[in-house]
């Protein structure tokens, strides 16, 4: 079976080359949640509802996510209202319930919840996939690899045998 992707390029290094790409995609995510982190203001808000989310087109009811509405008021008096990034099923956060809110002094609008899930969810997830990606690769070309070095190096230095 040929694989090639034309001049001796196998398809099989597409996996760790999309596996680092993922890897790098995270690195930036984290890279650019952490500037944000250390740019933004912060306040005190408070989840006023939940916006849901259906996921299929059923209507049972169920399949679908919440979404946290956050309320706060910027550094310069602004009343802001935004919705949170991490939706969930069921709803992470209680209407009512007070979180940490990050923002930019520039534009209050561009907020978001400060936890965990918000700062590391999308890292975790690209870059898990990423590493499994860049696994399953490397496992597949690494044998083969060896057993071309292997190859050449008996070509090199082996002496010939012939045999019936």
């Amino acid at each position: 079976m040929n694989l090639s992707l034309g001049r001796g390029m196998n398809w099989l290094w597409l996996f760790p080359a999309i596996g680092a790409a993922m890897l790098l995609g995270a690195l930036a995510i984290a890279v650019t949640q952490q500037r944000f982190r250390t740019q933004a203001l912060h306040a005190r808000g408070v989840v006023v509802e939940h916006s849901f989310s259906r996921s299929d087109s059923s209507d049972s009811g169920s399949g679908g996510t919440y979404c946290p509405i956050v309320h706060f008021t910027a550094a310069d008096g602004r009343q802001i209202e935004f919705v949170g990034g991490v939706c969930s099923q069921p709803p992470a956060e209680n209407v009512g319930e007070t979180v940490a809110v990050l923002y930019r002094e520039s534009d209050p609008h561009d907020a978001r919840i400060d936890s965990f899930l918000t700062r590391w969810l999308a890292v975790m997830v690209v870059g898990g996939l990423g590493g499994v990606f860049l696994a399953i690769g490397l496992l597949a070309v690494v044998p083969g690899l060896r057993g071309r070095r292997i190859a050449a190096e008996l070509r090199a230095t082996g002496v010939a045998v012939q045999a019936t």
